[in-house]
């Protein structure tokens, strides 16, 4: 009995046996004959790369004016509203000038009264000088008569210089713009009696704006004028304005160890705003930015917990496509590339972008157009 039990033990063992090599051998057979996978690829490429600095700016005016008094007088008009454009040279408060007007006619009077007491004195000392060139008259009188026409000159001059300041005394009692711009603000009304030195309107010009960044100061030796920038406004999303340094402050913040770097725009259309924050990306110029370094796409690095980034390379040698992995220290980002600092990677050689996840080493591939 123990004998035929044996035997039937020894017959579903080998059974079995057979059966698990038989799907095992399927299992190889399926795993041979399964179709390509079908892949995007791109070509490792060796250029040079900038680095890029992202921080954070405000747009603010070139020209900011806080208009004020020149004279003391009374305000007589308001001829403008907070948010309103005005021109260059357009008059924006009138002060009250009636008294400062009768001072101009009174001196041009004058001047006309000292201008004819010189062209009658110039008269007689003419007529002297003939009188004494045929010795009829004393020299001494003629003299006289050429120091009279000196003094009356003299005061005509006078004249003409306190006519002057009392028509520039007139043109003060106006405020006009000294550039194109808006009214941010208004701090007087009619009526109101202003002091030399009181501000009146603060005038912004919103044509002519920069971005102004504040840079860590360890970046100070990789920047320069014309160093390219790229500006987002926060306003505008999708919207990015390329520019470039302006002007550096070689100045730094104690507190905060930073210096100011400001980017002029054009703003003719009006797009932006003073006081408008902004993201600016500055492109550096340092030394590690001018050499020629390996770029992959973003997209080409597969990473996994735990282990190494890779990348997955074609090898087409052999005929069919295959891939095979290559294990990679990355470095700076620029644009959705990435840079290649460590690894057996070369230049010129294709990288899975698309389909790379769940590759096999030797795994054949079909790489799509």
């Amino acid at each position: 009995m123990k004998s035929i039990r044996s035997c039937r033990c020894y017959d579903l063992v080998m059974k079995v046996s057979l059966s698990i090599v038989l799907l095992l051998g399927c299992g190889l057979l399926s795993a041979a004959e399964k179709p390509a996978v079908p892949v995007r690829v791109a070509v490792v490429e060796k250029t040079a790369m900038r680095q890029e600095l992202p921080l954070t700016g405000l747009f603010a005016s070139r020209h900011v004016s806080s208009l004020s008094s020149r004279v003391d007088a009374l305000v007589a008009k308001v001829l403008v509203e907070a948010g309103d454009f005005v021109q260059a040279g357009a008059v924006l408060i009138e002060l009250d000038k009636a008294l400062i007007e009768y001072d101009a006619l009174r001196a041009r009077a004058a001047l006309e009264e000292a201008r004819a007491r010189l062209r009658e004195s110039v008269r007689k000392r003419d007529e002297l000088g003939k009188l004494m060139k045929n010795q009829y008259l004393a020299k001494t009188a003629f003299q006289a008569a050429e120091a009279k026409v000196r003094i009356d000159r003299a005061i005509v001059k006078r004249l003409q210089a306190a006519r002057r300041r009392s028509q520039e005394l007139v043109r003060q009692h106006s405020i006009a713009a000294p550039f194109s711009g808006v009214v941010s603000r208004r701090f007087v009304e009619a009526g109101q009696w202003l002091k030399v030195g009181n501000a009146v309107l603060e005038l912004v010009d919103v044509d002519a704006l920069r971005v102004e960044v504040a840079v860590p100061q360890r970046y100070f030796a990789e920047l320069q004028v014309g160093t390219a920038a790229v500006i987002h406004a926060d306003a505008l999303p999708g919207q990015a304005l390329s520019a470039v340094i302006s002007r550096i402050i070689p100045v730094a913040d104690r507190t905060a160890h930073t210096f100011l770097v400001y980017i002029a725009i054009d703003n003719q259309q009006r797009r932006y705003m003073p006081g408008m924050s902004a993201q600016v990306v500055l492109q550096l110029a340092g030394e590690r930015g001018s050499q020629a370094v390996l770029l992959v796409p973003r997209d080409a690095i597969v990473k996994q917990g735990g282990q190494q980034d890779r990348v997955w390379v074609v090898d087409a040698s052999t005929g069919a496509a295959t891939v095979h992995p290559i294990t990679v220290s990355t470095g700076r980002s620029y644009q959705g590339q990435v840079e290649i600092v460590g690894g057996d990677l070369q230049a010129g050689q294709q990288i899975v972008v698309r389909g790379n996840e769940n590759l096999r080493p030797g795994q054949r591939v079909r790489v799509l157009q």
